[in-house]
């Protein structure tokens, strides 16, 4: 069963078809008459026999029509796909079309698929046309091509299969004349993937696969379809050679041409019904004619009417299993019918002693998409991601979409955590990288929770409050990844409310509180700026690290208050330092995506500006590498804004998300952190050396200021000073530290003019 499909569940049957139903039952009534009249006229019998007999012979012959033409379409779509296997193949190129090794391409194609799939002709071209291979009947086949393999068409036919995208290789096949018999021809060119040393954007050739539409196929034919005198008939075929009951099929050319025709005698069963029974009831029905008429044209009646109902009836049933069991948008199952099949495999694990996982994914970054790019632009992204889920399970596996950017697997018999693992780690492997949608390129990412069935819970009520926690935990530990449910939490869950709720009145209780850290000028050593950080400390809790209360505050919307309220107290502590330090300095604040996505930003922030007698060359807007990916038109628009009305744009902790060249160009910044990993560790060392040194040119090659934070030694601030870095920050200045410090630090006599 395909994943996220499920037998459907029985709907009520009551429904539109009610009307047509009672019209059903009204015609019932009238044939009851009608067969009571049929009693003393049984010649009607004689019309239905006939009629019934030509309706059979017809049905017959049709179906017999269906069956020639679709053998026809499978026979061709089998041969394409064949070519696609064998011709889209590193090994096949290398070793048929270069090294043109025949005894490999015996074993591996020509023979092969002669003997597996009855092919009476292979051949391998290279890109000048030239034949490098070639079995013929099963015999090797040398250049030239033999009379009975050159036809019309088939130039052409290998000229379009070699014009196709080779990263994803269409084949071209349709029915050629060759030998005077009709044949399946299809070709695709040959084309190499990755990894390979073969050059993967072109064509390495054309492999050509023929199959003879001969007299032993067709015989063959005849057999399976129960019909008669099955040939090829060149041209049209004449009246004289054709009777009156022959079925005849058309068959053409790839570009529309007439090669011929197909021409059998099918299975009569009527005509056999006749000859059985007309002796008994050809005197009856003379007879009875008058009374076969009213019940035939009755019947006629009531069966078109029953007909018609019924698909009614069908067509309703499967729309409203369509709309009760499936998501509209993606089509996956939808959240009433997964929850009947994880309380299905739940008792399923618990009678057999099995095991399932639920795994419950939220989508990284999505409703940023969603508020940016608009809700179409979503739409497609999660049909997308839709794809990508149902291509790392299996087909036993199912996915569900349950609302919004929320899906759901259920994994079903297996093993252990590691099948689980597996399937996880092809999915965080396709979330990577930034999925392209269109134009654009949209980095999001996949936080999972797994619940394994029955080891963690057996009661269907808790599976989805389990897995719901451990995807929460999941993404508190970064971006697209996956934790498995544990004991703890629980207590985590419980944990994380309490800290919503305090966190909405932490700061009209005056428990959020700010530290600052100098940055330095390189080159003087003087005092360039501070850079402002955020902490909170609870009454309940204690002291609560920003890594646990930023995410919180982000989600629950509090970012929005807590922002304003940090940027108003970071402009006030900023004329405390500038009138201790008797000249201009910057203030550097971190700025959420959240905050981004309001166009009424830049107002407010000059607002407080020219509360406090401030430029805005002093305040400093630090964003992350991920708000830039996500490539959001308000967020750009916003930046923009900023930019234009001098605000100072820094990109915080370079080089641990998607730090791409493209970014830098796109966005109005002015200055880039250098992350404390590259340059923290060792005291005497700075890691990743070269690495440093690149960005720090690319930098100044873009006219931007460079920030190495981290800096610990004075042999670290002389290293990165060296490689042509502006400003330097670490606990070699000084730790963050609360604002009196600060302003007792700042005056120390080397600090003079500098503002970067």
């Amino acid at each position: 069963m395909p994943a996220g499909s499920a037998a459907p569940r029985s709907l009520d049957r009551e429904g539109s078809g009610n009307d047509g139903l009672a019209l059903i039952r009204s015609l019932n009534k009238g044939l009851i008459a009608s067969l009571a009249g049929i009693l003393v006229c049984m010649a009607s019998v004689l019309v239905v026999v006939f009629l019934t007999a030509s309706n059979l012979d017809d049905y017959a012959g049709e179906k017999s029509r269906e069956k020639v033409a679709r053998v026809l379409n499978l026979e061709l779509r089998q041969l394409a796909n064949l070519s696609v296997e064998y011709g889209w193949w590193n090994e096949a190129v290398d070793m048929l079309v270069y090294q043109r090794d025949r005894d490999w391409a015996d074993a591996n194609i020509g023979s092969y698929l002669e003997e597996r799939y009855g092919l009476d002709a292979v051949l391998g071209l290279n890109v000048q046309g030239e034949l490098v291979y070639g079995r013929y009947q099963g015999d090797a086949l040398a250049s030239p091509l033999p009379a009975g393999l050159i036809a019309d068409g088939l130039a052409d036919l290998i000229e379009r299969a070699i014009d196709t995208d080779y990263a994803d290789p269409q084949p071209v096949s349709g029915m050629l004349i060759m030998a005077d018999v009709p044949a399946f021809v299809a070709a695709t060119t040959f084309a190499v993937y990755e990894p390979t040393d073969r050059a993967i954007d072109q064509s390495h050739g054309a492999l050509v696969l023929i199959k003879f539409i001969d007299e032993d196929l067709l015989a063959s034919w005849a057999k399976d379809f129960q019909i008669r005198d099955l040939a090829f008939v060149p041209g049209n075929p004449s009246a004289e050679g054709v009777g009156s009951t022959s079925q005849v099929l058309p068959l053409l050319a790839p570009r529309g041409e007439g090669l011929g025709f197909l021409v059998w005698t099918p299975e009569q069963p009527g005509r056999r019904f006749l000859a059985m029974v007309l002796p008994w009831t050809g005197g009856a029905a003379l007879i009875m004619a008058l009374a076969g008429l009213i019940f035939y044209t009755k019947l006629r009646r009531y069966s078109a009417l029953a007909h018609r109902q019924f698909l009614e009836l069908v067509a309703n049933r499967r729309v409203l299993l369509r709309q009760a069991q499936f998501d509209f948008l993606t089509g996956l199952v939808n959240r009433p019918l997964f929850l009947e099949l994880v309380a299905h495999e739940t008792n399923r694990c618990f009678r057999h002693n099995e095991k399932a996982a639920v795994v419950y994914i939220d989508l990284d970054g999505f409703k940023a998409v969603n508020d940016s790019l608009g809700h179409d632009v979503g739409d497609e992204l999660l049909c997308l991601v839709a794809q990508e889920l149902k291509g790392s399970v299996r087909r036993e596996d199912y996915v569900a979409r349950f609302g919004g950017d929320e899906f759901c697997l259920l994994l079903t018999n297996i093993t252990d955590a590691e099948d689980v693992e597996r399937v996880l780690d092809d999915i965080h492997r396709r979330f990577a990288e930034p999925l392209q949608l269109g134009n654009r390129h949209i980095a999001i990412g996949a936080s999972a929770g797994v619940v394994i069935i029955p080891d963690d819970t057996a009661d269907r009520s808790s599976v989805f409050r389990y897995a719901d926690m451990a995807m929460y935990a999941a993404k508190t530990q970064g971006h697209n990844g996956h934790r498995f449910y544990s004991e703890e939490m629980e207590a985590q869950a419980r944990q994380r409310a309490i800290l919503k709720t305090l966190l909405l009145s932490a700061q009209t209780r005056g428990e959020l509180y700010l530290l600052y850290q100098p940055i330095c000028d390189l080159a003087t050593g003087t005092v360039a700026g501070v850079e402002a950080l955020l902490r909170w400390r609870s009454p309940e809790l204690g002291e609560v690290l920003p890594s646990e209360f930023i995410t919180v505050a982000e989600e629950s919307g509090a970012i929005d208050v807590i922002g304003m309220w940090v940027a108003e107290q970071v402009l006030k502590d900023l004329c405390q330092l500038e009138q201790r330090a008797g000249r201009a300095l910057t203030m550097s604040i971190n700025v959420s995506a959240r905050q981004l996505r309001d166009p009424g930003l830049p107002d407010r922030l000059d607002a407080l500006l020219r509360q406090y007698g401030q430029e805005p060359s002093q305040l400093k807007l630090e964003i992350t590498e991920s708000l830039l990916i996500v490539e959001s038109d308000n967020e750009h628009s916003v930046l923009k804004d900023l930019a234009a009305r001098g605000y100072q744009l820094v990109l915080d902790d370079f080089g641990t998300g998607y730090s791409a060249l493209g970014y830098l160009q796109k966005y109005p910044l002015h200055t880039i952190k250098i992350d404390k990993s590259f340059i923290s560790g060792d005291s005497s060392l700075v890691s990743n050396t070269s690495l440093v040194k690149s960005i720090v040119f690319m930098a100044n090659t873009m006219g931007m200021k460079t920030v190495a934070e981290g800096i610990e030694s004075p042999d670290q601030e002389t290293f990165v000073a060296a490689l042509g870095c502006s400003y330097g920050q670490g606990f070699l200045y000084s730790p963050p530290a609360p604002l009196d410090q600060i302003l007792n630090w700042i005056t120390q006599p080397e600090a003079s003019d500098s503002l970067p």
